[in-house]
């Protein structure tokens, strides 16, 4: 009789193990259920968007020239959760392509060209390149970058890939580039610090 127990148990166990490997969608959440704590680092629109304030959300809408919040608001929030999951690379995983699919459809749906466009792109980017998709992500990089010549964090963004990928010539011509632009910028001539220092 134990042993038929024990049998059982064991039985339980690989088929509980088996149902966690088998259906990942047991873990997963939808990030556009956002908190207040997660609010508090998202644009300012989201938080009109969660709370359904249509008045509050159109004002929003108008000041900031965006589209499709409820993608872009849970795309947001998929990233920021993304980049704080450093042990659990299988909820990242997931976290990252929500971030891409949501992103995605902002920056391809109609009428796609809006003042945040930039934004959404280095974003996108930036999901990209914790997926470990280099090319998609300096191609997001670049057309953000395209658009916004000044955009000091893309610049930043397409430096640290070029780094990444141990090209730090192309890096260093990325940088000057971005100095022409914002030649007082703290963050770029931080970076430029950080690259000299790599050459010493």
């Amino acid at each position: 009789m134990m042993k038929k127990f024990k049998d059982t148990l064991l039985n339980c166990v690989f088929f509980t193990f088996l149902m966690f490997i088998t259906f990942p969608a047991f873990a997963v959440r939808y990030y556009g259920d956002i908190t207040e704590a997660e609010l508090r680092t998202l644009p300012p629109f989201c938080t009109s968007w969660a709370k359904k304030d249509r008045e509050l959300l159109a004002r929003h809408q108008k000041r900031y020239d965006f589209r499709n919040p409820q993608h872009l608001c849970p795309g947001l929030n998929a990233l920021n959760n993304a980049q704080k999951m450093f042990n659990d690379k299988r909820a990242q995983g997931y976290a990252l392509s929500v971030a891409v699919s949501e992103l995605s459809y902002v920056l391809e749906a109609k009428n796609n060209q809006f003042a945040l466009r930039p934004t959404v792109l280095r974003y996108r980017g930036r999901a990209y390149e914790m997926q470990g998709n280099l090319s998609k992500a300096i191609a997001d990089y670049e057309e953000a970058i395209r658009l916004k010549s000044n955009y000091t964090q893309a610049h930043i963004g397409l430096i640290d890939i070029y780094l990444k990928m141990g090209n730090k010539k192309e890096a260093r011509k990325r940088l000057e580039q971005a100095l022409e632009k914002k030649p007082n910028s703290k963050l770029l001539l931080k970076k430029k610090r950080q690259i000299k220092s790599m050459s010493q």
